[in-house]
């Protein structure tokens, strides 16, 4: 707690100090050549523009319930499930949720995905979903990704 508690004081002593001399900021100077170094040249911000914008493809997968019809019986069992996880019996807090199966085609992704979109539609949630299916990733077709390196 010792250094907690240090951090703690330090943080409010630099904000007294900012707080007694608003105007007073450090200012640095740059060189133009470092600063012109720093920018993309016209090659690389065109690739970066055109890689932003062919991301998303804008397929997403009908089997999303959750997001397509929210309303649909299945989008309401994954609700169902969410309350499930999120409040169960023994009110502990989950921060991470793994949905595996045994056997290829069990439908994982589709749980997963689901559950995901499920969880994020809630009011302060946020959500993180990985697929590690290193053998056949699917989860970048069922948003309407781009495939792009992952865990590797």
């Amino acid at each position: 707690m010792g250094k907690f508690d240090d951090a703690l004081r330090k943080a409010k002593a630099g904000k007294n100090r900012s707080a007694d001399n608003p105007g007073s900021s450090k200012v640095v100077k740059i060189p133009r050549e470092e600063v012109d170094s720093l920018r993309l040249d016209t090659e690389e911000a065109n690739a970066l523009e055109h890689q932003k914008r062919t991301a998303f493809n804008g397929r997403i997968d009908p089997k999303l319930a959750c997001l397509g019809e929210p309303t649909s019986a299945a989008a309401e069992c994954f609700k169902t499930l969410r309350s499930k996880i999120m409040v169960g019996k023994s009110q502990k807090l989950y921060r991470a949720i793994m949905v595996t199966g045994a056997q290829p085609l069990d439908g994982k992704s589709l749980v997963a995905a689901n559950l995901a979109v499920s969880i994020a539609q809630g009011i302060n949630h946020y959500v993180l979903l990985v697929d590690c299916d290193l053998r056949r990733p699917t989860l970048h077709k069922t948003f309407g990704l781009q495939p792009e390196r992952g865990l590797r």
